[in-house]
């Protein structure tokens, strides 16, 4: 909860977008750390409307398909075995998916990007630029490496001021 807290994750930097949006994600749908999130594309998530068409949330459906929750057991009941994990909206925007999925895609819809926005990947390159304009893209064409997103914890941590164990900021530990 720290670092959530922390002035250091939010909408402005992406030092602070990418980490917030990669806690919340942990958080509110307990994906697998690692293949499952690096993986990640606009079309993973959808936003749920009311009868107003005000978004009310946010599911996530990777690729999609139901989420499996307990690996390769034969479906029998499948309320029991598949999962669409949902986050509802939430006053503080910092902790509101949908408005830090918004400010995300507000991102990457400057890249330029060939074919349908939905399969587009979350997690590209970061500029790291001490001044930028207001409206400058926060990422460069180019995905996200590895080494990078094994270290989004560890660096969040860091610019929180938290100095962690290397097994206690290992992105698993969100989970």
């Amino acid at each position: 909860m720290y670092v959530l807290s922390s002035d250091q994750l939010c909408f402005y930097t992406p030092d602070g977008l990418i980490p917030l949006f990669y806690f919340l994600t942990m958080i509110y749908f307990l994906p697998r750390a690692k293949k499952e999130v690096w993986k990640l594309t606009r079309g993973d998530f959808v936003r749920v409307r009311n009868s107003k068409w005000d978004v009310i949330g946010v599911l996530y459906v990777p690729k999609g398909t139901t989420k499996k929750d307990r690996g390769n057991l034969t479906v029998r009941d499948a309320a029991g075995y598949f999962k669409r994990p949902f986050t509802s909206r939430c006053s503080i925007a910092k902790l509101d998916f949908h408005t830090v999925l918004t400010e995300l895609e507000k991102h990457l819809d400057q890249l330029p990007f060939s074919g349908d926005r939905s399969t587009q990947p979350l997690f590209y390159q970061l500029k790291h630029v001490q001044y930028r304009n207001e409206d400058e893209c926060f990422f460069v064409n180019h995905t996200m490496g590895e080494y990078t997103f094994d270290n989004i914890v560890r660096r969040a941590g860091r610019s929180c001021g938290l100095y962690l164990h290397p097994l206690q900021c290992q992105n698993q530990a969100l989970r």
